[in-house]
């Protein structure tokens, strides 16, 4: 499902949500693209991360922030993709 939340209201999302958590219980598999990084957090038991086509991380969340030097896993997603990080932060 490629970035299935995006434009939806809050409640509209969270029903998304909550319906990919009934599927995921049942023992579905589901691929999922999101730049929502507390989509990913909330949904996804693995994780890989994708610099212009190619994988620069594959793990769990936790395994992810922890191999960045970042707490959070917006951040650990920038760091591994290279992007500004000190940047986004002074905004």
């Amino acid at each position: 499902m490629d970035e299935l939340t995006t434009g939806l209201d809050a409640r509209a999302r969270r029903d998304v949500w909550r319906s990919l958590s009934v599927l995921k219980k049942r023992g579905l598999s589901i691929l999922l693209t999101s730049h929502f990084m507390d989509e990913v957090e909330a949904l996804c038991d693995h994780i890989l991360i994708l610099k212009r086509g190619s994988s620069v991380f594959y793990g769990t969340v936790h395994e992810a922030i922890a191999a960045s030097p970042y707490d959070k896993l917006e951040e650990a997603y920038l760091w591994f993709t290279d992007e500004e990080v000190h940047e986004i932060e002074s905004i």
